[in-house]
């Protein structure tokens, strides 16, 4: 059986970008599904995704579908019991032992980290994840730190540039202020 956690719509300051996120909770785990609509390239871009995580806050499974200007593109993961990620048949081995996905184009993948981490205030800890960049939806490796600043608060840090943003969460780990862009404009309590 399915529980609907929270559904949150988030606005962007910098971009004229808008995404709805619902947060589902399953007897095996938990489940962020979204749609993006973006501009990006000057090009209109329209995304779904969903992302599988087990009751850990692992992720077990990727499926994003992007309509970009007048082509589409899917890209579909899956992770296995020993921390290895999949694209179809094929192993993608730097990427093994990894637990956390991030979508470029979406805050709510920040959630992941933030509720398997379960830092206490003060406390920081790094975590690398699988990034999907964006437009491209090419996948790298991301190396990052969270650092909880409040019970509401965390400070996002890249370890590969100089970027940071301080995000504030809701009691779902869901992102209702991303200082460079996100924020929340409604949501279901």
């Amino acid at each position: 059986m399915t529980a609907h956690l929270r559904t949150i719509l988030w606005n962007n300051r910098r971009q004229e970008n808008m995404e709805c996120c619902s947060l589902l909770q399953s007897d095996t785990g938990f489940q962020l599904q979204g749609s993006a609509v973006l501009k990006a390239d000057q090009l209109p871009m329209r995304v779904s995704y969903r992302v599988d995580c087990d009751s850990a806050w692992m992720t077990r499974a990727v499926e994003i579908h992007a309509w970009r200007g007048d082509g589409e593109a899917d890209l579909l993961l899956h992770v296995d019991q020993e921390q290895r990620w999949w694209q179809r048949d094929s192993e993608l081995s730097e990427f093994r032992g990894l637990v956390d996905v991030d979508l470029g184009f979406t805050p709510a993948t920040n959630t992941l980290p933030i509720q398997r981490l379960r830092l206490a205030e003060g406390d920081s800890a790094v975590t690398t994840t699988v990034w999907i960049q964006f437009p491209t939806l090419e996948i790298v490796r991301f190396p990052q730190r969270y650092t909880r600043i409040a019970s509401d608060v965390y400070l996002f840090e890249s370890l590969i540039s100089d970027f940071h943003a301080t995000l504030r969460i809701d009691d779902y780990g869901l992102v209702t202020d991303y200082e460079t862009g996100w924020y929340q404009i409604a949501s279901t309590d």
